[in-house]
């Protein structure tokens, strides 16, 4: 009797062969199977351990509006958590699952079950969706080709690949009733999610869900409601599934639109080191609108074009989100644009191989726009080591969060006296640097709703700082790290308005080189009185009035000409950037970006006498100054800035 080896060629052929018919018979099953081994092998390292920053500290801010709203406890005053009436960002209330620093233990379990749902829900639907054009080791391969282009940067840009995905596959109309219509609820369900972890991100979502709802001719209405009813649904419960007022959602929803709305104007940016980006964006788009050219060729009718215009939608939507802030933010475009590529369906065997090399391509790209290929994404070994330690560090966080405090107290250097002045104080941290009040837990953190000042880039967001500044609910101090503004931006004139509230209703309470400790204390700010209104033009130096002593110079603008084309430019991409040059001395001028949504907010151009701080914490004095910008100058209108006193008791005094 003889017994066939394992190994033997004809007993791999039959096995092979078995897995693939049983793979064809429970297309799901397999594909999430490879899916979950996929997201294991690719799982990228990220620093677990809470650091300050920038972006760590709104990432901290929102772990601990979520440990304040599920918890009960944390740094974040009792009712700060609230979303829409306490803090308006660019991300919601779900942005806490985005982040694998581990500020919390329970934040960062829930932040890792999300992490691996997403990384499995989205290598699992691209190998099921590849497996439709190609065999399962091919599909497998390419579903990792695009799912390590996809985690490029671990964001919640990836829901937006998952949703390009979904979308085509409604569009296709390929799918029984029954599942078209579970499937375009599900779409409408993922808008509302996705809305609650990013409100730019939602509305993509439930754009392109309504694109691939309105495209079957079969129950294309009823498409349409399902996908509108799901969103609101799931929206509505995820809002008070996240502790948050009913009552807020309405405030929420405007104040996201607002910073959805004035980003472009407010944080564009360009680094002329990756110019080379927009040449990578280019051929991208060549190869993804050229394997979609591919398969529309098969189509039919509305089929057909609505296959095109959902790739064409889905482009343009990321190249926006990639490029108006362009620095490594590119990778958002070219991590979705794989996943768009991905879920084309490619039936021609003469395409598959070119289909292939076009996703290695737009994958090979996103790798030269990151200037550097992560070890832990394209070494299976690297991403088992990765997730067993996050595994490791989530099971038990506090020796993590022990040490990482520690680190970050050093770092922060607060000493004795100022740490003092706010110990038990509701306080802010001013520009951002909000990282620190979960540093030091005797802090109790109070900021104003746009927490992060470069946030409050529109009127509405500034004036909604400005007026929580100077109600009896503002914070008692106010910590003030010197010369500090994103982007090149002037300190006291950004925001504007919030910073005449810090000037009128705060004062010096102690200061060092690093740390400068503001006490609230009542209004000693007069009225504002208007001294003079001067037209002047782009690129013309207008001076700026002097007044008497223990009085400050305000400035608003009104009357900014832009030009047609500036309004197209800013419609397809960003704005041009408008910049403030200003004399303070008798030195050489000194430029700045100037924000000219707020032009009409009162501007600092000279702080009062009686301001009471010291070093470098006391505002410019300047003497005079000029707009200049980009297509913003190029018109025939003029300028019009108006010139306001006010008057400024001094600390403790009248």
């Amino acid at each position: 009797m003889s017994v066939t080896s394992l190994s033997s060629p004809s007993t791999s052929a039959r096995l092979a062969a078995e897995a693939g018919r049983w793979s064809e018979r429970h297309p799901i099953l397999s594909a999430g199977g490879i899916g979950v081994v996929l997201a294991v092998i690719t799982w990228a390292s990220a620093p677990l351990a809470p650091q300050g920053g920038i972006d760590q500290s709104w990432q901290a801010t929102m772990a601990m509006a979520a440990q304040r709203a599920f918890a009960g406890s944390g740094a974040l005053v009792p009712g700060g958590a609230a979303f829409g009436s306490r803090i308006q960002f660019s991300y919601g209330p779900l942005a806490f699952l985005t982040s694998n620093a581990v500020w919390y233990p329970d934040v960062g379990v829930a932040a890792t079950v999300w992490m691996a749902l997403l990384r499995v829900a989205v290598l699992t639907s691209l190998v099921w969706s590849l497996r439709r054009s190609f065999s399962l080791p091919a599909a497998t391969i390419l579903a990792w080709v695009a799912g390590i282009a996809a985690f490029l940067v671990v964001t919640p840009e990836p829901l937006v690949g998952l949703a390009i995905l979904w979308c085509l596959v409604l569009a296709r109309d390929e799918l029984v009733p029954r599942v078209q219509t579970a499937l375009a609820v599900a779409l409408g369900g993922f808008a509302g999610l996705g809305l609650l972890f990013k409100f730019s991100i939602g509305l993509v979502i439930l754009v392109l869900a309504l694109i691939g709802a309105a495209i079957p001719a079969k129950r294309r209405w009823w498409h349409i409601l399902e996908v509108v009813g799901a969103f609101v649904v799931v929206l509505v419960l995820g809002w008070v599934a996240t502790a948050n007022p009913i009552g807020d959602l309405v405030t929420w929803l405007s104040s996201s639109m607002q910073v959805t709305l004035g980003y472009s104007a407010g944080m564009g940016l360009e680094v002329p080191a990756l110019a080379g980006d927009y040449w990578r964006a280019a051929l991208v788009a060549v190869l993804v609108l050229g394997v979609a050219a591919i398969e529309m060729r098969r189509l039919r009718g509305v089929t057909r074009w609505g296959v095109g215009l959902l790739t064409l939608a889905v482009l343009a939507a990321v190249f926006k989100m990639g490029f108006v802030r362009h620095n490594l933010h590119s990778l958002i475009y070219f991590g979705v644009a794989a996943m768009a590529l991905a879920s084309l369906r490619i039936m021609a065997k003469w395409a598959k191989a070119s289909f292939a090399v076009a996703l290695a391509g737009v994958t090979l790209l996103g790798f030269d726009t990151a200037l550097w290929i992560p070890r832990t994404s394209v070494s299976p070994v690297a991403g088992v080591e990765a997730l067993s330690q996050q595994l490791r560090v989530v099971s038990s966080p506090a020796a993590t969060i022990a040490d990482a405090r520690t680190a970050m107290q050093a770092g922060y250097g607060l000493d004795p006296a100022t740490l003092a002045a706010v110990n038990g104080q509701t306080t802010w941290v001013y520009p951002w640097e909000e990282a620190l009040t979960w540093a030091y837990p005797q802090i109790r953190y109070d900021p104003p709703p746009s927490f992060q000042t470069y946030g409050a880039y529109t009127p509405s967001l500034d004036r909604t700082d400005a007026r929580y500044l100077a109600s009896p609910n503002a914070p008692a101090r106010i910590l003030v790290q010197p010369d500090l503004a994103l982007d090149n931006k002037m300190p006291q004139l950004n925001p504007p308005a919030t910073r005449v509230a810090m000037m009128c209703n705060y004062v010096q309470l102690s200061a060092t080189p690093t740390w400068e400790v503001l006490a609230r204390v009542a209004p000693r700010c007069g009225p504002r009185r208007l001294i003079g209104t001067v037209h002047t033009g782009w690129d013309r130096w207008t001076a700026v009035p002097k007044v008497p002593a223990g009085h400050a110079v305000l400035a608003t603008w009104s009357a900014l000409p832009q030009s047609a084309i500036a309004t197209l430019v800013g419609l397809l991409l960003r704005p041009p950037l408008v910049n403030v040059q200003v004399r303070t001395g008798d030195g050489p001028a000194q430029t700045y970006r100037f924000i000219y949504a707020t032009a009409g907010e009162p501007h600092i151009v000279a702080p009062p006498s009686t301001l009471g701080s010291t070093g470098a914490y006391v505002p410019f004095t300047i003497k005079t100054l000029r707009l200049t910008g980009g297509g913003l100058g190029q018109t025939t209108g003029g300028v019009t800035v108006h010139f306001w006193e006010v008057s400024v008791a001094p600390p403790g005094g009248s």
